[in-house]
């Protein structure tokens, strides 16, 4: 375990040295994203875990993250995957600024319940990231087209209040939803209002409900 300051805890599960070859790299590109979030929001008191769980990772990347509350971050790694050496290095900062969105996001509105609210979250953490780094959006939030963003926008609106909705249809494909269909009109609805609202950032918008979003 290494502690960063403004209580950030970094762990590595690595008692089996699974992740050995990747260890350096994990540690400098965690606290490239640390110093970078902290230039737009108060990171802090967070505990960011990683552990060798192939099971939950994105499969072109070899890990990725999850934010179960305001104050973790655990990121699975699957160090067999041939692209994560290279991937660490250059995708790893992008995923982590997600996650502290989220996890800022958390110490306020929450994730949400229902599909609106969690287009809106997962829709700002990428513009976040985006924000923050100048790079280009995430390859989940591209790849269609506006009038399949408008179509997924028809289908989504019957569904903004759901609480029942499927979190794996709608985000990882199914039931006629495109994979990753939510993550990219998540993007599309957040880019929209900050189109509409210069000066706004994703940063800024933390601690705003999704309500205000959809206006």
């Amino acid at each position: 375990m290494s502690k960063s300051s403004h209580n950030i805890n970094i762990s590595i599960l690595n008692e089996s040295g699974r992740l050995d070859s990747i260890l350096d790299a994990i540690r400098a590109q965690t606290d490239k994203a640390i110093e970078l979030a902290r230039t737009t929001i108060q990171l802090s008191d967070v505990d960011i875990i990683f552990s060798y769980n192939p099971a939950e990772t994105v499969p072109h990347l070899g890990f990725g993250g999850y934010t179960p509350d305001a104050h973790t971050v655990q990121i699975s790694v699957d160090a067999d995957n041939t692209e994560v050496v290279r991937t660490i290095d250059e995708e790893l900062v992008h995923t982590l600024l997600h996650e502290f969105h989220h996890a800022m996001r958390w110490r306020s509105v929450g994730y949400g319940e229902t599909l609106g609210e969690a287009l809106v979250t997962e829709g700002l953490a990428d513009h976040f990231d985006v924000e923050v780094t100048g790079g280009a959006p995430s390859l989940w939030t591209q790849g269609f087209s506006n009038e399949e963003l408008n179509a997924l926008l028809v289908r989504a609106r019957a569904e903004f209040d759901n609480v029942d909705y499927s979190h794996t249809d709608w985000f990882f494909g199914g039931n006629g939803l495109p994979k990753w269909g939510g993550y990219a009109l998540g993007y599309f609805i957040v880019g929209k209002y900050l189109a509409e609202h210069l000066g706004v950032t994703a940063a800024s918008l933390c601690n705003v409900e999704a309500r205000e979003i959809f206006k």
